[in-house]
């Protein structure tokens, strides 16, 4: 997925340097400050993802988990993506700094195309009930836990859903269950759960214990491969037509490796909602 340095012209660099800036400032207007330490844990993943790769011509082959990055951070993957690549230029010359503009451009725009497909079903799910809760089941759900940013409040209403309450207790007090309403958290509380003390907001994703959200979750890292190797191969293409065939082979290459991260990306997203 790495395109290394000499190979792109000009023009596709520039271009490549544009879009990743956009990206960025896109990314880090979207990152709430509660957001850096997940942002942190995705782009080391993303760093180490990328150690073991297959040297294919001028790009390789390797485990890139953008669909998951795409998933878990939407547009706040750019910056995540941006400082994973980076580290890896500096530290092991993996791609190069010219062409970290490009690279930055084609992993983005996979990772969000990732993002938008969970944003879809995220939204579409949010209408109906699903087998995750007691309302799929024809009973009334108990303890609903209250959403602190509806769809239409930005990426992260996506991301975060749901919120875990932790108010606080008298040391003689029993903790309440995750999720669980005290009868003082009062309408304004849950509406901005920020403003209460010691409320921590956890973020989730749609449940994905039924087979729509687990299949979504394998398209959305199958696409976000796809995705990417179409820009290197249309990012190669343009900067010299004679390189047609190796991207070609380099698209051929990367279809198991689409059929790979789909798998994981579909686990990780059960396994993230069977603990969270």
């Amino acid at each position: 997925m790495h395109i290394s340095e000499g190979v792109l012209s000009p023009a596709v660099l520039a271009a490549g340097w544009a879009l990743a800036a956009g990206g960025l400032a896109a990314g880090l207007k979207k990152t709430a400050p509660e957001d850096l330490p997940r942002c942190a844990l995705v782009s080391a993943v993303l760093f180490l993802s990328a150690l073991v790769h297959i040297p294919l011509g001028p790009s390789s082959i390797h485990l890139t988990l953008l669909g998951l990055a795409g998933i878990l951070l939407g547009w706040s993957a750019v910056p995540a993506l941006f400082i994973a690549l980076l580290l890896q230029g500096l530290l092991f010359q993996f791609g190069g700094l010219l062409s970290l503009g490009v690279n930055t451009a084609i992993m983005g725009s996979a990772a969000l195309s990732a993002h938008g497909l969970w944003k879809i079903y995220g939204r579409i799910a949010a209408k109906r009930p699903t087998d995750c809760t007691d309302a799929g089941r024809g009973a009334p759900r108990a303890n609903p836990i209250p959403d602190p940013n509806p769809y239409g409040g930005g990426d992260r209403a996506i991301r975060g859903s749901a919120i875990a309450s932790f108010p606080p207790q008298d040391k003689h007090e029993p903790s309440p269950q995750l999720g669980a309403m005290r009868p003082e958290q009062t309408p304004s509380m849950m509406k901005h759960p920020a403003g209460a003390a010691g409320t921590l907001r956890a973020p989730t994703i749609p449940c994905a214990k039924s087979f729509p959200a687990a299949f979504i979750a394998f398209c959305a890292g199958f696409l976000a491969i796809i995705v990417g190797s179409v820009l290197v191969c249309a990012a190669l293409t343009l900067s010299d037509m004679n390189l047609k065939t190796i991207a070609a082979l380099i698209f051929t290459a990367n279809l198991p490796l689409a059929l790979l991260e789909g798998i994981i990306t579909m686990f990780i997203v059960i396994f993230l909602n069977a603990y969270r």
